[in-house]
């Protein structure tokens, strides 16, 4: 097995566990019956990055690629129905959803036209968009960084996804460096920091339940 195998196996194995870290997230909506003080960014976020990746490895003939973002957006997709479901605000998040939606079809219908006359450069143009999605991807789980820095704890933050997110970054940035890449190794490079930044987090401010946060503000009363 050659190490380009090896490394997209990795790649798609360590995409699947990460996209798998929504389901934690839904037990808790189920459980909780509510979404609570979770972001629904970082969903909306996973599916564009997926949506538009699927569409660059359609247009690069990869078939890797497009395959474990068809995975991707399966998932994500079960994962936004549940958080809309338990959401107390869901007219507002349909709304940010609704203007996602129209952006994007635009967005690979001009891709499309231009694939026909000029696909390198609409390959250009669409992994510069992917790069960009993809940051935000990574980035997302930080939209609840006020949070985080108000309560001094990573409650409203998944462990799970901040680790599986880390390890994701950097076996695609290893695939990207061996495929010669520039499109995968840029973004995923700057995952592996922002994975590391939330991971650090993580060890400054560790999740603390709603009783121990009500405990330490009584004693401090004191």
């Amino acid at each position: 097995m050659t190490t380009v195998q090896i490394l997209s196996w990795a790649s798609v194995g360590t995409n699947i566990v990460l996209y798998s870290t929504g389901i934690s997230r839904c037990r808790e909506f189920r459980d909780q019956q509510t979404t609570g003080n979770v972001s629904p960014f970082p969903f909306i976020a996973t599916i564009l990055n997926c949506v538009f990746w699927l569409a660059y490895g359609m247009l690069q003939d990869d078939a890797l690629i497009w395959e474990v973002n068809i995975v991707g957006l399966t998932m994500q997709a079960i994962y936004l129905f549940c958080f809309l479901y338990y959401c107390e605000k869901r007219l507002a998040v349909l709304r940010v959803l609704a203007a996602c939606v129209l952006v994007s079809g635009a967005i690979l219908f001009y891709t499309r036209y231009v694939s026909l006359v000029r696909p390198h450069l609409a390959a250009t143009w669409l992994g510069l968009l992917c790069n960009f999605l993809t940051i935000i991807m990574f980035a997302s789980p930080l939209s609840s960084l006020p949070e985080v820095i108000r309560t001094k704890s990573c409650a409203s933050m998944s462990a799970f996804l901040t680790v599986a997110t880390l390890i994701c970054a950097v076996a695609w940035t290893a695939y990207g460096y061996v495929v010669d890449d520039i499109f995968l190794i840029v973004p995923n490079g700057v995952g592996c920091v922002l994975g590391g930044f939330q991971c650090l987090l993580f060890c400054i401010y560790p999740p603390r339940t709603t009783r121990q946060r009500v405990i330490e503000t009584t004693a401090t009363q004191m």
